[in-house]
């Protein structure tokens, strides 16, 4: 995790050095036009909590150790500075033949109070559902699937390398829950790639 951490840093250096070379102008092309935007990217996934479903119960690192994720997205202008946006993500984990697969659908807010420039930073908060499928393994334990709500809140940098395409180091926190009511936060950091389409008139 920390080697895969250190690449998506430089991946994020690599790429302001490229937005400061590539983009003549600031973003006006994109965030002035009307049109959309889709894009995805990977994570990875550090857990704070407990596994009461492993036997004997443990916290969530020992039970399951850090894991990976990916997310796409779709999403479009709402008013200057603010896009809404729609997020699949799905996270893996598994330590001793445990595993984890845990499935997030939200409805996204996007605040970029910086939206024109060429690095625009950005906060994001959202709401939607979540899937956890438990395999635990040892004495007693039992699978486990929760749908359950959840929420997301983030922040990253914009970092335009052409004027309609953008990476985005990001870190977001998540909401999960099992049906033993025991609650984790993901903590998820990665770098995202988006991809914006005009429709102009």
């Amino acid at each position: 995790m920390e080697r895969m951490g250190k690449r998506i840093w430089i991946f994020a250096v690599a790429a302001a050095a490229l937005a400061w070379r590539a983009v003549p102008a600031r973003a006006q092309e994109t965030y002035g036009a009307r049109g959309f935007y889709v894009g995805g990217g990977y994570f990875g996934s550090f857990v704070h909590g407990d596994a009461n479903n492993v036997s004997p119960p443990s916290s969530f690192k020992n039970a399951y150790g850090n894991g990976m994720g990916v997310e796409g997205f779709f999403g479009g202008p709402l008013t200057d500075g603010i896009s809404g946006q729609i997020v699949y993500g799905l996270d893996f984990y598994g330590k001793n033949g445990r595993d984890l697969k845990a499935h997030y659908g939200t409805g996204e807010l996007k605040f970029e109070p910086l939206a024109r420039s060429r690095f625009s930073p950005f906060a994001l908060a959202g709401i939607g559902v979540a899937i956890a499928e438990f395999t635990p393994s040892g004495p007693g334990a039992v699978d486990d699937t929760n749908v359950s709500f959840t929420w997301t809140v983030g922040a990253g940098l914009d970092i335009f390398v052409r004027p309609t395409v953008v990476l985005s180091p990001e870190v977001r926190l998540r909401y999960l829950k099992d049906r033993n009511s025991v609650t984790m936060f993901p903590l998820e950091v990665g770098l995202n790639a988006t991809f914006y389409v005009h429709l102009d008139e």
